[in-house]
């Protein structure tokens, strides 16, 4: 996929898509290779590429962390992050699927950071297209999770036993009203 010219990139992706259903096939298409010229379409002068690209990207890494490991390391976040800020209305919203999911990984979040994402991310909550702002949104959300899991997945338990406390007592009906 990474030579020929745009149409024959482009029937590859489409193909890439439809085998992206199941986080399986996510995997076996990032350990065949297919994520570095993936990633290597966003960057293409051409508006429709570069959305293809990121629809795809999107579907690849649903809930699969192998695969969003592999697009930060064949260098796709700075791409990603790119589209953010300078795609069209459509490769921004696919992008902001992408580092959403790229970001549910701990050790991404940095790379993301560094490239602008945080920012560029920030700038699409006040896009008028209908499912950026909430892509967006999930994306911060995704990046600002500290990695700790907890029943309700809501971040890392209390440090002590008087902020555990205080934490449920808000958490009954009626706390806190006079």
């Amino acid at each position: 996929m990474s030579k020929g010219n745009l149409a024959t990139q482009a029937a590859s992706a489409r193909t890439l898509w439809h085998l992206a259903g199941n986080s399986e096939s996510g995997a076996l298409i990032a350990a065949g290779g297919g994520m570095q010229p993936l990633c290597s379409m966003l960057s293409s002068e051409d508006v429709h590429a570069q959305e293809l690209a990121a629809v795809v990207i999107s579907r690849l890494l649903k809930s699969n962390a192998s695969v969003s490991t592999t697009v930060a390391d064949v260098g796709g976040v700075v791409p990603l992050v790119r589209l953010l800020r300078d795609g069209s209305p459509a490769g921004q919203q696919q992008a902001a699927c992408a580092v959403a999911e790229v970001g549910l990984v701990p050790e991404n979040r940095d790379v993301i950071a560094e490239a602008g994402g945080i920012m560029a991310l920030v700038s699409l909550l006040s896009s008028s297209v209908v499912g950026t702002p909430e892509t967006a949104a999930r994306a911060l959300a995704n990046l600002a999770r500290d990695g700790l899991i907890t029943p309700d997945d809501g971040g890392a338990p209390p440090d002590d036993e008087d902020e555990a406390k205080a934490m449920a007592s808000a958490d009954k009906p009626g706390a806190g009203q006079a």
